[in-house]
């Protein structure tokens, strides 16, 4: 989110206020606002923590991505038999839970990644040049990103949710210019490519 979404957002918010300075930290880690001196992150979560103010700014699905001109798949089971390039730690199978959208069916598919690792950037990268298929939020892969959706219509349940929520710190604790850059990052969403039904 940070490198797809977020940093085009800084650049033109940057624009509008040029004496703005900040310090940027993209991390997988769970940071704690006030302990670590933050004023704002971004985070996957459905179950924000309740002393902290979040608002969701993006709703998002994982869905399963390959090269270009890659046949589509006839269902999630089919994956369990690919290459799957798999964000995080998965020396061990990933069980993963399918949803089809239209029917509302559910389907458990054990995954064995074939390369896995912390930079979703490289297995997007691999997965484009053929490497395998990639599990990947959509708001990393856009149009013309040289990626195809395989199994359109279903797409990965993941634990932490489907929401990327802007959490800062209660008044008066909070900084006015965090709670601002939250506002200016919702409006641009709501009015960019990204539909207004995913924001919330």
């Amino acid at each position: 989110f940070g490198q797809h979404v977020l940093s085009p957002l800084l650049a033109r918010f940057q624009a509008l206020h040029p004496a703005l300075r900040y310090e940027l930290l993209f991390t997988d880690r769970r940071v704690d606002l006030l302990r670590e001196g933050l004023d704002l992150a971004f985070r996957i979560s459905s179950r924000p923590p309740e002393d902290w103010v979040a608002q969701p700014v993006l709703r998002f699905a994982v869905r399963a991505y390959a090269a270009a001109g890659s046949a589509l798949l006839d269902g999630p089971q089919v994956l369990a038999d690919l290459p799957c390039l798999l964000l995080g730690q998965h020396e061990e199978p990933l069980a993963g839970r399918w949803l089809h959208e239209a029917s509302g069916e559910r389907l458990d598919v054990m995954l064995q990644a074939s390369a896995w690792g912390s930079d979703i950037n490289s297995l997007l990268a691999m997965a484009r040049a053929g490497a395998g298929v990639v599990l990947a939020p959509d708001f990393c892969v856009p149009a013309g990103s040289g990626l195809v959706d395989v199994l359109p219509g279903c797409r990965l349940l993941v634990a932490e949710g489907e929401w990327v929520q802007a959490l800062t710190l209660p008044q008066p604790v909070g900084s006015e210019t965090a709670r601002a850059l939250v506002r200016f990052v919702r409006a641009e969403l709501a009015s960019g490519p990204v539909s207004r039904e995913q924001i919330g």
